[in-house]
C-alpha cells in the first residue's frame, strides 16, 4: 500500500482522489458507458427476441459495465503475465458457455426423429387454442338449449379455466421459434402470423369468463325456454359462422402468406358473421324486447356472444 502511495504522489495525484489509465474516461467515459447501454437495450427490443432473451443480455450488459466503470474492478487486460489469465476470468467463462449453449441448443433440434424444434408445434398449439375457445361457445349454447342443470356446466368450467394454460404453452414454442426464424422467410412470417392469430383469439378472454359465470349460474328457472325457442336458430348459426371464420384466419397462417384469394374469402366470411350478427340483435329484440332479471344471464351470453363476432 506504502508502494501505491509512493506512485501517486510521484504522479502528483493527492490522497482520495480517482486516477484512469485512460485519461478521456475522465472527460467523456460515464456519457460513452451509458450510450453503449441504451444501445444494447435498444438493439435487443428492435430484434424483438424473447423477453427472457431481453433480460438475460440487459443483466450481463449492466454487470459487465457496472464493473468497467468501478474503479476497484475495471477489465482484466494484463495477458502477458500468464497463458492462462485470461481463461480465468469471469469473461471468458461466460462468453464461452453461453456460445457452447446455443450450439448444443441448436444442434439437439437437428436430430433426426427428435421433433425438437418450436416450429412443428406452433399450428398444432393453435389448433388446440383455437378447438377449445370454440367448444365454449358450442358446448354452452347446448347446455342452455337442453334446459336442466346438469354436470356439462362444470365441463364448461374446465374448459374455459384451461385457455390460459393453452394460451401459455403456444406462446413458449412461438417465443423458442423466435431462435429458429429470427422472423425471416416464409417461417419468420408463419411465426409472426401465428403469434398474432393467439393474442386475438385470446382478446376475448373476458368474454369468456363471463360465459363462464352464466353457465354456472343458471338456474333455468321463468321464460328461459320461451326466450331460447325465439332465439336457438340465430345463436347457433352466428356461433358455426364465427367458429368457422377463426378457422379460415388459422389455415391462412400456416403457410406463412395471405394471398390475394384468402383474403377475398375471409371478407366474404366476416361479411357473413357481420350478417349473422345482425339476425341476431333483431331476434334479440324481438323475443326480449325488456330486460329481465330472470333472463339476464342469457342476457349477458347472448351480449358476448355478439361481442366475439365484433372482435
Amino acid at each position: 500500500v506504502h508502494h501505491k502511495y509512493e506512485e501517486l504522489t510521484a504522479e502528483t495525484c493527492e490522497l482520495g482522489t480517482i486516477t484512469y489509465d485512460d485519461p478521456n474516461y475522465e472527460s467523456y467515459g460515464e456519457l460513452v458507458c451509458l450510450l453503449n447501454v441504451f444501445v444494447v437495450f435498444a438493439l435487443l427490443l428492435l430484434s424483438r427476441v424473447p423477453r427472457s432473451t431481453v433480460l438475460f443480455g440487459l443483466s450481463w450488459t449492466i454487470t459487465w459495465m457496472m464493473n468497467f466503470m468501478n474503479p476497484a474492478i475495471g477489465v482484466y487486460h494484463r495477458l502477458s503475465e500468464t497463458r492462462t489469465s485470461w481463461i480465468l476470468t469471469d469473461y471468458f467463462v461466460v462468453e464461452t458457455t453461453t456460445v457452447l449453449g446455443c450450439i448444443i441448443a441448436v444442434l439437439t433440434t437437428l436430430v433426426p426423429g427428435g421433433r425438437l424444434q418450436n416450429l412443428r408445434f406452433m399450428y398444432k398449439d393453435a389448433m388446440a387454442l383455437n378447438y377449445s375457445i370454440s367448444r365454449v361457445w358450442v358446448d354452452a349454447s347446448e347446455y342452455f338449449i337442453q334446459g336442466r342443470s346438469s354436470a356439462m356446466r362444470f365441463q364448461i368450467e374446465t374448459t374455459i379455466d384451461s385457455l390460459d394454460s393453452r394460451s401459455s404453452k403456444s406462446l413458449e414454442n412461438l417465443e423458442g421459434a423466435w431462435w429458429e426464424t429470427f422472423n425471416l422467410g416464409r417461417r419468420g412470417r408463419k411465426r409472426i402470423l401465428l403469434d398474432n392469430f393467439r393474442v386475438s383469439s385470446m382478446n376475448i378472454r373476458d368474454m369468456v369468463r363471463v360465459v363462464k359465470d352464466c353457465v354456472v349460474s343458471e338456474d333455468f328457472k321463468s321464460s328461459h325456454g320461451q326466450f331460447w325457442k325465439g332465439m336457438q336458430v340465430q345463436i347457433q348459426d352466428l356461433i358455426e359462422q364465427v367458429s368457422g371464420l377463426m378457422w379460415l384466419c388459422l389455415r391462412s397462417c400456416r403457410d406463412g402468406t395471405i394471398d390475394s384469394t384468402e383474403v377475398e374469402l375471409l371478407k366474404s366470411q366476416m361479411a357473413s358473421a357481420k350478417s349473422k350478427q345482425l339476425s341476431l340483435v333483431s331476434a334479440f329484440h324481438r323475443v326480449a324486447p325488456h330486460i329481465s332479471q330472470d333472463l339476464s344471464d342469457q342476457f349477458t351470453f347472448v351480449y358476448a356472444l355478439s361481442f366475439r363476432a365484433r372482435k
